[in-house]
């Protein structure tokens, strides 16, 4: 029992390691800042009434979990092809289908709803995150594209802070995600078969 706890306790601080390192390293001068004037304020998708279709059963038993405001928002993405997901703890991770950049490269936009916000300072708290990634499918390594912070869950909200790649910066950005779930949630699903 004592082991179980500790190893979900590794997994939910690795999950909160890995979205503090993507905050603080997304702060370096390989970022350009995108927005500053409100233009990426838009939500991921329209929070919708569930139950009015016939939904997968993977997408009914993960709507179980969550209380009805919730349900809306996740319904909301999932309307906008959040099709792929995973809970990790209290966080949930989205990927939307991959496309095929080259014979080894996929480009996928994942998304991060965290159970709890986080913060970059006082007044900047972010409850979920959306992230444009290419994936080398040779050595499972990604380079984060784009990055926007939005304040509420399942991409709600208004931006909070929306970063961009610099193009000079792509080569030394590609790494692998420190937390294992989530490096091989997001590598089998973007690389997998089609």
């Amino acid at each position: 029992m004592k082991s179980a706890i500790a190893d979900r306790m590794k997994c939910c601080l690795s999950i909160i390691f890995c979205i503090v390192a993507v905050s603080s390293f997304c702060s370096q001068s390989a970022w350009a800042d995108s927005n500053g004037d409100g233009s990426a304020d838009k939500q991921v998708g329209p929070e919708g009434d569930v139950g009015k279709e016939d939904l997968p059963l993977n997408v009914k038993r993960a709507l179980t979990t969550l209380n009805r405001a919730d349900q809306s928002k996740f319904y909301g993405a999932y309307k906008v092809g959040f099709e792929i997901f995973q809970r990790s703890g209290e966080d949930w991770f989205f990927m939307k289908r991959a496309a095929a950049v080259s014979e080894v490269r996929r480009r996928v936009v994942f998304m991060g709803s965290l159970g709890k916000t986080r913060q970059f300072d006082e007044q900047q708290r972010y409850g979920s995150l959306i992230s444009e990634l290419t994936i080398d499918c040779t050595v499972g390594e990604s380079t984060i594209e784009f990055v926007e912070y939005k304040s509420g869950v399942f991409g709600t909200g208004v931006t909070v802070r929306a970063l961009m790649r610099k193009e000079s910066e792509a080569e030394r950005m590609q790494k692998r995600f420190v937390n294992s779930k989530l490096q091989n949630f997001v590598v089998a699903n973007a690389c997998g078969a089609e």
